[in-house]
């Protein structure tokens, strides 16, 4: 008897089958072509991420991926898979856990499921500006993180990478005013907070995974995404939804990873090369994705996609005022002090 797709477990098992059966296809084919396995004493790993080719953070991640090589003079390879290969970014979690992948990008909204403490990002106009999130997330507050994703899932945060200032784009209508929220169906996350957020604003949020986003706005499954320009441009989602609002309604970092217990079996020589590579990569995916907003909106315009900034911001702080209150309760005032008053 066929089980049902909807059955989460079995379709996260499945997804399993797949990605194992993805890597056992690829040596297939290598092989079959006559490559020679990798010689004796190269490393080779998987490195997972669901965005596109021509992304900032895809860059980064094979700037990465070509550090590492360099500084272990070819002997640990990192293959990077982008547009979901290996699956979202919920699962990703789940496989640096059983050693199925080794490395991946996953943003911090994904993570405030496994480990509360990462809703801190999650909580909307928390931040006023980037500049206020990289240095709380570069100080306390991404130390007691960082500690918190070794201590309860064996994940070593590589740094916090810009994933941009989200903003809601969609095909209806621009969004100058919470009321314009109202009837709109918002693609967003399995994350409770941003549900919440949307909900409230008078959108009818619809978690999906990113990549089912691009049909589900063209065959109108929901009327609107939110992401960062880069994201909102990568994805072509402008082809669906030309309209695209600076509602900044969340500012949040994404976080590149690796499998502690995978690191922590390898030589020093491999562990220092990624600890150097990933500081490396930090700088590097910031500037790239700094770039890339300037050039990616220059090319949205040529395209007809049409941007517009909101008329009163204070009027979507008023809005989600409750949710500031309520998580001060859930996740502890000192913790939201340490991103509204970095150290």
């Amino acid at each position: 008897m066929c089980r049902d797709f909807g059955d989460r477990s079995f379709y996260r098992g499945f997804k399993r089958f797949m990605v194992t059966a993805t890597i056992v296809v690829g040596i297939a084919v290598f092989a079959s072509v006559g490559s020679a396995a990798p010689p004796e004493g190269v490393v080779v790993t998987k490195f997972g991420s669901v965005l596109a080719e021509n992304h900032a953070h895809h860059q980064s991640y094979v700037y990465f991926a070509d550090r590492v090589k360099e500084l272990t003079k070819g002997k640990l390879i990192i293959n990077v898979y982008p547009n979901s290969q290996l699956g979202n970014e919920r699962e990703y979690v789940e496989f640096l856990q059983t050693g199925q992948i080794e490395f991946a990008r996953v943003a911090s909204a994904v993570l405030g499921s496994f480990i509360p403490q990462f809703q801190v990002f999650d909580i909307p106009y928390l931040f006023k500006e980037k500049q206020q999130m990289f240095k709380a997330a570069d100080g306390e507050l991404g130390k007691v993180l960082m500690k918190a994703l070794a201590d309860k899932l064996q994940i070593k945060g590589l740094g916090f990478f810009d994933d941009g200032t989200r903003c809601l784009f969609n095909s209806k209508r621009p969004i100058y005013t919470p009321a314009d929220f109202k009837g709109l169906k918002v693609r967003t996350m399995e994350n409770k907070l941003m549900i919440q957020t949307f909900n409230m604003l008078g959108a009818a949020a619809t978690p999906l995974p990113f990549s089912e986003l691009y049909s589900a706005l063209q065959q109108g499954v929901v009327d609107a995404g939110e992401a960062p320009v880069p994201s909102y441009w990568a994805m072509k989602f402008n082809e669906v939804a030309k309209y695209y609002s600076y509602t900044d309604t969340f500012i949040a970092p994404a976080i590149p990873m690796v499998s502690l217990k995978w690191y922590n079996a390898q030589p020093k020589e491999f562990q220092q090369a990624i600890d150097q590579a990933a500081k490396d990569m930090i700088v590097k995916e910031r500037q790239l994705m700094a770039d890339q907003d300037k050039t990616a909106t220059e090319d949205l315009k040529k395209k007809g996609a049409l941007f517009n900034h909101v008329k009163d911001k204070n009027a979507f702080v008023k809005v989600v005022e409750p949710i500031h209150k309520e998580y001060e309760t859930k996740l502890g005032k000192a913790l939201l002090d340490l991103a509204r008053n970095p150290k």
